[in-house]
């Protein structure tokens, strides 16, 4: 499946509190037994992306995590600035992690652990939605253990108020 930006439904200013939040809320049930913490410092940029899609990467980041962490760890879900354009989203959690030599398969097809529910479809779907808006998805170590999932997304673009015409500005 290959998504270009012209069929993605662009939403300009989306919230990443709001986003995070929504799919938070919709996971609630599934998220019982493990305590979720929000990093997201004030005055994150907007993001440009279709919300259907990242929701779907958020939400199979976050089964995921409370899929392999013992129940009542904490899974953790923030955001950064990442210059140039574009915001860094984690979602981290306190489970066996992912060894080196597995990073990049585990975004394959079909790519699972012989002890997982899954169908080996979550990540895969992850990486194309993310791709389809010209970012990237990765993994690494959470500190203190456990597998840290990352993933950019462009930023909304601040048009100036100088640069914005109200009603009856032109004659």
């Amino acid at each position: 499946m290959k998504f270009g930006r012209s069929e993605l439904k662009a939403f300009t200013g989306a919230t990443l509190p709001d986003l995070i939040g929504s799919v938070v809320s919709d996971l609630a049930p599934a998220l019982r037994g493990h305590p979720v913490r929000l990093d997201l410092p004030d005055g994150l940029p907007e993001v440009d992306v279709d919300v259907t899609l990242i929701s779907r990467v958020l939400t199979n980041l976050l089964e995921n995590a409370v899929r392999h962490a013992p129940r009542g760890t904490e899974i953790t879900i923030g955001a950064r600035p990442a210059p140039p354009g574009a915001v860094l989203v984690f979602v981290a959690d306190q489970g066996p992690g992912v060894g080196p030599e597995r990073r990049d398969e585990v975004f394959g097809l079909l790519a699972r652990r012989d002890s997982d529910a899954g169908a080996g479809l979550g990540l895969s779907i992850a990486k194309t939605f993310v791709e389809a808006h010209g970012q990237r998805i990765w993994v690494e170590d959470a500190p203190g253990g456990g597998a840290k999932f990352c993933l950019t997304l462009p930023a909304s673009a601040v048009i100036g108020k100088e640069a914005r015409l109200g009603a009856g500005t032109h004659r």
